[in-house]
């Protein structure tokens, strides 16, 4: 869904009572006016209702939020007030997406940006991001760190860290925890040169503030940027990087996986892709996997696509979604920030789209909000059907499989449509992982499919016409053959 003024979505979604709830941030290109809301938006993606729990006198920025529990809310964000002193924020709301407390932090600079807000286990909270000073006469940025705030369950400060020199940049985009209570907090460090090379940071801090390693990662004249981290054990944490090469600002790049033990040491590292791209955040699925979600950029290297990325615990592609964006015919740019899991094992994306300067002749940025599949489709924005998948013995109003299950040789029974139609459409079997397994164009003349070649098992299908769009879909079940 999209808005028709200039919003940009850094948020996330999130389940809400029977519909979902996402952050949208609008931005009215005054930079001390800017008013953040919460939308409420059916599954259906019509939007419901906004709701704005801080004032709009004082210019705000929710950049990081979590759900607490069933119906309540966390956000971390920015405020500054008409006088531009700015303070990080820390805010609960209630079930009904009301402010219930606010508890502020003064920036030690004069800038400050929260990434991301995580509750503990045991009931405390952290977020991290990044603190600079703006320097309003020469209208430039200068000594950027990186900030790391842990919080008790009332938004207390116990201690916070402050990273980086006055020369090079810091800032810190996410972080993860081992079961001694050690944070491993993820970032980029930058050389403030023309030519400057970016690196993927990760910083130790023990539990009680210190910071015991910290190790970059990358190539020299590379921009890497990691702005996703998980652990698999206590032993084992996985970076979600990507990178372009700085050579004559070149495009090419790869996206990076990445495992290091607790004390930084490399021991996995693999690279995906051509173009450059950015990787935002990333949630496991049912299996293990890891589904991420970013931007990845087009060879002209005038637009980037919306991207979605499925990974195996190993590193391994499974799959890849690209999502370039059509409005009113003019093709816009398309990025993901914010992925969360939903009950029907699919995923809500958050993100905005925008015409890119000074390409186009008037920029300006959508919020943007699409609910995918388990498989990574987009079955709402791109397709018209609804967005859960159904049973296997359930039959579309548009052709039926029998029998399902099958034992190996499967038929198929269209209803109502002309030859001339059905000829052109095409089905395509995946595995539970998302992995395209078996295709099959579809003929009036034999309505069967051999099925011999699958193993035993559950297998969601999706039927296309000639055009690649989108008909219908459902599942298939292979049983054992005897």
């Amino acid at each position: 869904m999209s808005n028709p003024v200039d919003e940009i979505c850094y948020g996330k979604a999130f389940e809400y009572k029977d519909h979902f709830a996402s952050m949208i941030v609008v931005i009215n290109f005054d930079p001390y006016i800017n008013y953040p809301a919460i939308l409420e938006i059916a599954q259906n993606g019509d939007l419901i209702k906004y709701h704005f729990p801080t004032d709009t006198i004082s210019f705000h920025y929710y950049s990081a939020w979590q759900k607490q529990n069933a119906n309540e809310f966390d956000i971390a964000g920015t405020e500054y007030d008409t006088a531009k002193i700015g303070n990080f924020l820390f805010l609960k709301l209630d079930s009904e997406l009301e402010l219930k407390s606010k508890v502020t932090y003064k920036i030690p600079r004069n800038i400050g940006d929260i990434s991301k807000l995580k509750k503990l286990p045991n009931g405390n909270f952290a977020f991290c991001g990044l603190i600079q000073n703006y320097d309003k006469i020469n209208n430039n940025f200068k000594e950027q760190q990186g900030v790391f705030y842990l919080l008790d369950s009332l938004g207390n400060i116990l201690w916070n860290v402050e990273y980086g020199d006055s020369i090079n940049n810091e800032k810190f985009f996410d972080f993860i925890w081992d079961v001694e209570n050690n944070f491993y907090i993820l970032g980029q460090w930058t050389e403030p040169y023309i030519d400057a090379d970016f690196q993927d940071l990760v910083v130790k801090i023990d539990k009680n503030g210190k910071i015991v390693w910290d190790k970059k990662y990358g190539t020299v004249k590379q921009l890497n940027g990691g702005e996703a981290i998980k652990i698999i054990d206590n032993n084992q944490i996985v970076i979600f990087s990507g990178y372009k090469d700085n050579i004559l600002f070149s495009d090419y790049g790869k996206f990076n996986f990445t495992i290091i033990d607790s004390l930084g040491i490399v021991n996995l590292k693999k690279e995906y892709g051509v173009y450059g791209g950015e990787i935002y955040d990333c949630v496991e699925d049912n299996f293990g996997n890891y589904v991420c979600i970013g931007q990845t950029d087009e060879p002209d290297g005038k637009k980037y696509s919306g991207l979605i990325l499925k990974f195996s615990p190993k590193g391994d592609t499974i799959w890849e979604r690209r999502y370039p964006l059509y409005i009113g015919g003019i093709k816009y740019s398309h990025r993901f920030y914010g992925i969360n899991n939903t009950s029907d094992s699919g995923f809500i994306l958050t993100g905005s789209t925008a015409t890119k300067f000074p390409q186009d002749v008037a920029p300006n940025a959508q919020a943007w909000v699409m609910k995918v599949d388990s498989l990574g489709y987009d079955h709402i924005s791109q397709f018209p059907t609804d967005t859960h998948e159904p049973e296997v013995t359930q039959e579309n109003n548009i052709i039926s499989f029998f029998p399902n299950p099958t034992g190996g040789e499967l038929f198929y029974r269209w209803k109502e449509l002309a030859p001339i139609v059905r000829d052109r459409w095409v089905v395509y079997f995946y595995d539970l992982e998302g992995r395209l397994v078996f295709t099959h164009p579809m003929s009036i003349n034999n309505n069967s499919i051999m099925l011999q070649s699958l193993s035993p098992g559950v297998y969601p299908y999706i039927i296309k016409d000639s055009k690649n769009a989108f008909i219908t879909k459902g599942k298939v079940v292979v049983q054992n053959r005897h």
